[in-house]
């Protein structure tokens, strides 16, 4: 089986990592994969690595048309007609819908973002007629999708992967140096909460000087100055020395494995594969309860209200002055932490991606 899945990222964030993980396990099962990418960058290096050859689709920024995703719609069909099946990673890869069914190719569909509004794509009998099936990371984001006109039976949830194909990471030791570390990883956005973060700040860490906060990740391309604000806002904190903005990492899941409590404040978030990497590693959690977030930390860690600082803060100090609950939460995320295995994931996909091309014929 033929096998192109399509990123509309050249960089690695959650639903990219999913990428990694699942296509080298569904090479495994006997696919000949492909992944396409809109350019050069960590996305394409990280697939080079793993042996997994690359071409060029560039798609352009999901919210209008570009010379950029004309191209992209240009050049798709050639590469689409060199396969039997593709993996469609995120809401922007539909616009491929026109080209897969010209050249009658079928897909699934993963959804990775929260959906705003529901698609005027799955409006048209036709788009189900290309897309056959749609993978979503929980089963509140399955909800949404047959909300917003996804057949129900085409709806299938896979959380997110918590590692690597080839098996479960060994823990990793912390930093250590006699601090509790508590990390954000993830885009800085307003979906993400980070503002809310550090307000709750000095909260925490104010009566914990052990405490040192954690940054990890970037704005989006398109920031219209909040992550300025977030910085404004550490800035001003009274704990400032204790909170550190690290930028964009490669390899998330081993900074999130050498935590000792990651924090996840988001708005809205449909599996939040930062929490299934915690888990595995037995990572404690404090998050936001939204979405998906709710069903993968399960007895993981500790929910709290989105958007609420204070609340935030308090559950947050609760955990770094409590070392006994930690460990007692990790213990629970990683009796938990099967549930997010990359040969499972890459099974269920397989069983997918071999239905929509059997209901295409």
């Amino acid at each position: 089986m033929r096998l192109l899945a399509v990123s509309p990222l050249a960089e690695i964030y959650g639903g990219e990592r999913v990428l990694l993980r699942v296509l080298p396990a569904l090479r495994r099962r006997g696919y000949s994969v492909k992944l396409a990418v809109p350019s050069g960058g960590p996305l394409a290096d990280a697939a080079a690595e793993r042996g997994i050859p690359t071409v060029r689709i560039p798609l352009g920024p999901p919210d209008r048309l570009t010379p950029l995703a004309l191209a992209g719609a240009a050049v798709a069909p050639a590469h689409l007609l060199g396969c039997d099946v593709v993996w469609l990673n995120g809401l922007p890869t539909q616009r491929l819908v026109p080209a897969l069914a010209l050249t009658g190719r079928p897909a699934v569909l993963r959804v990775n973002n929260p959906l705003r509004e529901p698609p005027a794509w799955w409006r048209r009998q036709r788009f189900w007629r290309v897309v056959r099936a749609v993978s979503a990371p929980s089963a509140a984001t399955a909800a949404e999708c047959v909300a917003a006109g996804a057949p129900p039976a085409s709806v299938h949830v896979i959380p997110p992967t918590g590692w690597e194909d080839g098996g479960r990471p060994a823990p990793v030791a912390g930093p250590g140096g006699g601090h509790v570390h508590v990390g954000f990883v993830g885009r800085i956005e307003p979906r993400k909460g980070v503002l809310e973060l550090m307000q709750a700040a000095d909260g925490f860490l104010s009566p914990h000087p052990e405490a040192v906060l954690t940054v990890i990740g970037e704005p989006l391309s398109e920031d219209d100055g909040y992550a300025a604000r977030v910085r404004d806002l550490a800035a001003a904190s009274r704990c400032h020395d204790r909170i550190r903005f690290r930028g964009y990492v490669p390899d998330a899941a081993l900074e999130i494995a050498r935590l000792d409590l990651l924090v996840l404040p988001s708005h809205a978030e449909p599996g939040a594969t930062v929490v299934c990497e915690a888990a595995a590693a037995g990572v404690p959690v404090v998050a936001s309860a939204v979405d998906g977030v709710s069903e993968n930390v399960g007895q993981g860690g500790v929910l709290v209200p989105p958007g609420d600082p204070d609340r935030l803060a308090e559950a947050i100090a609760a955990l770094v002055g409590d070392p006994v609950r930690r460990r007692q939460l990790a213990q629970n995320a990683l009796a938990g932490a099967h549930r997010f295995d990359p040969s499972w994931a890459a099974e269920q996909m397989d069983r997918l991606l071999r239905h929509a091309v059997t209901a295409s014929q």
